[in-house]
């Protein structure tokens, strides 16, 4: 099993040339991150939105729409797929300055504990570090004009 997510930096339409790319964020501006896709960002998001209900994370979480996926001949088999960042949240992240990034990691950590899930979001630390990526990828796509687009590697 994989889990490696890119975060990079391009125009939607370049969304074929990520999907195709091993490691994106080598080639675009961004980063790699375990285990944190589409899912995890949108209960990121409505954190931030301040509404982690199912109905709001369902919502939000449909923000975040496919543009492509591998294809195999065995439907069981998966591979990469690469979604687009939701505009709003993008619009959020690059308003964010270290206050912003403190006390939604600290409640993200404090909602991600109350559920008992596992994974790096139990850590305010940890929420700080990819907040402030996420965050400066924002500030970079706005300023060119192109969005965020997330590459999962899916599973192998």
């Amino acid at each position: 099993m994989s889990g490696f997510i890119d975060f990079v930096v391009a125009d939607e339409t370049e969304h074929p040339a990520v999907l195709a790319h091993s490691n994106p964020s080598q080639k675009w501006p961004g980063f790699e991150w375990k285990w944190f896709g589409p899912v995890e960002v949108a209960r990121m998001y409505a954190v931030i939105t301040g509404d982690t209900g199912d109905e709001n994370r369902q919502r939000l979480n449909a923000e975040f729409g496919m543009l492509g996926m591998e294809e195999f001949e065995d439907p069981e088999e998966f591979g990469a797929s690469v979604y687009r960042f939701s505009p709003r949240l993008l619009d959020i992240l690059a308003g964010f300055g270290d206050a912003d990034i403190d006390r939604v990691a600290d409640e993200w950590a404090a909602y991600w504990q109350s559920k008992g899930w596992l994974g790096f979001q139990k850590d305010p630390a940890a929420n700080r570090d990819v907040l402030h990526r996420l965050s400066g990828l924002a500030k970079q796509a706005r300023a060119a004009g192109k969005t965020i687009l997330i590459r999962d590697a899916g599973a192998y």
